[in-house]
């Protein structure tokens, strides 16, 4: 059975504006340099038969990269995160040749800067920073390797220099399919901050955009804000 897949793509300010004058208004930072978000959900079993829903999150920016910071609190279900490899794994792909070692690799959780394979990282591993200021002042700690909750910055590591991207890997997210929560994500880019506006939720362990986006899906803006793959 082809897992089931579907993608959420938030339009850049350009469409955003023409959008809103017509009535039809999602928040977003009109200067923000991050133009375009990108979740793809799919669904998937692990070997010992749990039903995951791996989330893959990407950007579009100009300008120059300079980090991220995600923050994911569960309320029921579970994040799934092999340490199989050690810390490293966080910060890296592990789809590629170690696949074979353990299959459920693939569907790791783990922090990415370009891509969601090996080959795909750009400029190496991304550095790892505190908690996700950014959404909660409160977060000041970093949380990563926990079962219900992710509160993590990252950046380029010294020397690298990122500019002008297109369905550029953040992270990968997989929760269990019973999962339920809330969900924020921060970037910055050519010194402009973009944040997912309030409301983004967990369900079912797929990320949810918030209901200002989610109405858009089933209307005009359809093609526009997103589009939908059968499974």
């Amino acid at each position: 059975m082809k897992p089931a897949r579907s993608v959420s793509r938030l339009a850049c300010p350009c469409v955003l504006s023409a959008l809103a004058a017509a009535g039809l208004v999602v928040a977003t930072p009109a200067a923000a340099q991050v133009t375009d978000i990108d979740v793809t959900s799919t669904s998937a079993q692990l070997a010992d038969g749990t039903s995951v829903v791996v989330n893959q999150f990407s950007i579009d920016f100009t300008g120059q990269y300079t980090g991220s910071q995600l923050l994911v609190v569960l309320d029921t279900g579970t994040i799934f995160n092999t340490d199989l490899f050690g810390a490293d794994q966080d910060v890296a792909p592990n789809q590629g040749a170690i696949d074979n070692v353990n299959p459920d690799l693939a569907f790791d959780t783990f922090l990415a800067q370009g891509g969601f394979r090996n080959t795909d990282t750009i400029g190496g591993n991304p550095a790892l920073g505190g908690g996700a200021v950014n959404l909660d002042a409160t977060e000041t700690s970093a949380v990563f390797n926990d079962a219900t909750k992710i509160s993590q910055s990252w950046n380029p590591a010294a020397g690298q220099f990122i500019l002008d991207q297109t369905d550029f890997g953040v992270f990968q997210l997989t929760l269990t399919a019973d999962a339920q929560g809330t969900f924020q994500y921060f970037a910055s880019a050519n010194g402009q901050f973009y944040t997912t506006p309030a409301g983004w939720n967990i369900i079912s362990g797929q990320i949810i955009p918030e209901p200002a986006t989610a109405a858009l899906l089933g209307g005009a803006a359809l093609g526009l804000l997103a589009r939908r793959r059968p499974g």
